[in-house]
C-alpha cells in the first residue's frame, strides 16, 4: 500500500508509451491493415473467383471499392475466411459450385457491413 507513495515514478513509468512507441504500434497497425487490404484484392482478383463473381452478377469493381471501406476487425476477419476458402479449393475440398456459394456470402457479408455503416 505504500509502495505507490514511496515510489510513484516507478508506478506510472510501467503504463506510460513513448511517443516511439506509439508510433511504432500505429505503424504496425497500418502494416497489418494494408496486408489484410492486399489478401483481398489478390482474392478476389483470382480467375476462379472472377468467374464466380461474373455468374452471380456481381461487379467485381464494387466489391474492391468496398474493401477499404472494412475495419480493421473486419478485414482481419474475412481476410482470414478468404485465404481459408482458397486454400480449401486450391486443395480440391471445394468445387466450383462451393466456391460461388462461399464467395457469394463473402461478398454478401462485405456489402452488408458497408451498407450498415452508410
Amino acid at each position: 500500500m505504500l509502495a505507490p507513495l514511496c515510489f510513484p515514478a516507478a508506478q506510472t513509468e510501467d503504463h506510460v508509451v513513448g511517443p516511439a512507441g506509439l508510433q511504432q504500434a500505429l505503424q504496425a497497425k497500418m502494416r497489418e491493415r494494408q496486408l489484410d487490404i492486399a489478401k483481398l484484392e489478390r482474392f478476389f482478383s483470382l480467375p476462379p473467383v472472377q468467374e464466380a463473381m461474373k455468374a452471380g452478377g456481381i461487379d467485381s469493381t464494387k466489391v474492391q471499392q468496398a474493401i477499404p471501406q472494412l475495419t480493421d476487425e473486419e478485414l482481419a476477419s474475412i481476410s482470414m475466411r478468404a485465404e481459408q476458402i482458397q486454400r480449401d479449393f486450391e486443395a480440391g475440398f471445394l468445387g466450383i459450385g462451393s466456391l460461388t456459394l462461399l464467395l457469394l456470402l463473402l461478398i454478401a457479408l462485405i456489402i452488408i457491413i458497408v451498407a450498415v455503416k452508410a
